[in-house]
C-alpha cells in the first residue's frame, strides 16, 4: 500500500502527520480551533485507507466534523487525557440535509475509544436537538434508497453535555425520521462498552431496524433526562451491567410508529437508581413485543 506523506496532502503537516509503518495518522492539538485539522485527518484516512487516527494527550476544540465511509479506529490517549471540546454555537442544528452532530460517522466500520467529549451549547439555536457523537447513514439528498449499514463500537469514552439544551450524548439513527421515506432504515451492529454519559437530554439514542444488534454493556449513565432511548427499533438488544443514576427513565422504549414488532431487549444485571423515573418504560408498544429479562443488582 502506498501512503503519501502528510506534506503532500492538503493537511497542515505541523499538526497532521502520517506514520506509514503503523498505518496511523496523528493529529496534534493547536490549543485553538482544531476542526480543520481533524476533518482533514479523517479525509486523508478515508482516501488512503489508513486504519487508525490517534489524538494525543491534549484538549482539542472543534466544530462539526463528519467522516463518510471511514473504516478504522479513532483512539485517544485515555479518557482523562484526550478531550474533544465542542466550540459554542458552531453548528447549524436546523440544517435540512442531515441531522446535526458534532462528531458524525456516516456508514463505515468505526471504533471510537479512550477519550472524552464535552459539549456546551454547540448549536446556533439553543432549542435545537444535536448529538455529540452520531453514527448514521447517507444524507437525505442521496437518491440511492438502499438501506444504510453501520458497524460501530464506542469503548471507554466519557461524554458530557454541558450547558443544558436538547443534547444527546451518543446516537445511532438514520438521517431521515419519517417512516417510509428514502433514508429511514439503518442496519448493522452498535456497541457501547465501559463508557459513561452525563447530563444529556438523552444519554444514548438508538433507532435501528432489520434485526440490528445492539449491546450496551458496563456503562454509567448519570444525570441524563433519559438514559437509553430506543425509538422504532427492530433489534436484538442487550443492556447489561450498567449503572443508572438519574431522575428520569433509565430505559425508554417507544414504538409510536408501530414499526418494530420483533424487538427483543435483554435487560440483565443493571443497577437502577431512578427515584423519579422507571427502570424500563414502554410507550406505544404492546409489552409482548419486548422480551425484557430484568435481574437488577440490589440498590
Amino acid at each position: 500500500m502506498c501512503i503519501r506523506d502528510s506534506a503532500q496532502t492538503d493537511c497542515d503537516p505541523e499538526f497532521v502527520s502520517i506514520q506509514p509503518n503503523f498505518n496511523r495518522i496523528i493529529i496534534r492539538a493547536t490549543g485553538n480551533d482544531d476542526t480543520d485539522n481533524i476533518q482533514c485527518g479523517f479525509n486523508l484516512a478515508i482516501q488512503q485507507n489508513i486504519a487508525e487516527i490517534f489524538l494525543g494527550d491534549a484538549a482539542y476544540y472543534l466544530g462539526p466534523v463528519i467522516a463518510v465511509g471511514y473504516r478504522g479506529t479513532v483512539r485517544g490517549a485515555g479518557m482523562n487525557r484526550t478531550t474533544l471540546i465542542a466550540l459554542p454555537e458552531r453548528i447549524d442544528c436546523n440544517a435540512i440535509d442531515r441531522k446535526p452532530g458534532l462528531l458524525k460517522f456516516s456508514g463505515g466500520e468505526v471504533i471510537l475509544k479512550w477519550l472524552s467529549i464535552e459539549g456546551s451549547s454547540p448549536c446556533t439555536d439553543s432549542t435545537a436537538h444535536l448529538s455529540l457523537v452520531h453514527f448514521t447513514g447517507r444524507n437525505r439528498s442521496d437518491i440511492d434508497c438502499k438501506p444504510d449499514i453501520i458497524n460501530a463500537e464506542v469503548d471507554r469514552v466519557r461524554v458530557t453535555a454541558m450547558g443544558g439544551g436538547f443534547v444527546t450524548g451518543i446516537s445511532a439513527s438514520p438521517e431521515e425520521t419519517e417512516i417510509d421515506t428514502c433514508h429511514d432504515t439503518l442496519l448493522g451492529r452498535f456497541r457501547v462498552n465501559r463508557s459513561s454519559i452525563h447530563n444529556a437530554h438523552r444519554g444514548l439514542e438508538v433507532w435501528m431496524v432489520g434485526t440490528a444488534q445492539v449491546d450496551v454493556t458496563f456503562d454509567v449513565f448519570e444525570n441524563n433526562a433519559t438514559a437509553v432511548y430506543f425509538i422504532d427499533t427492530e433489534a436484538e438488544a442487550k443492556v447489561s451491567n450498567c449503572d443508572f443514576q438519574l431522575n428520569g427513565d433509565a430505559i425508554y422504549v417507544s414504538n409510536a410508529a408501530g414499526y418494530a414488532p420483533e424487538t427483543r431487549i435483554f435487560v440483565i444485571e443493571n443497577n437502577f437508581r431512578v427515584p423519579n423515573g422507571y427502570g424500563i418504560h414502554l410507550r406505544g408498544m404492546a409489552t409482548e413485543e419486548i422480551y425484557a429479562y430484568q435481574q437488577s443488582r440490589p440498590v
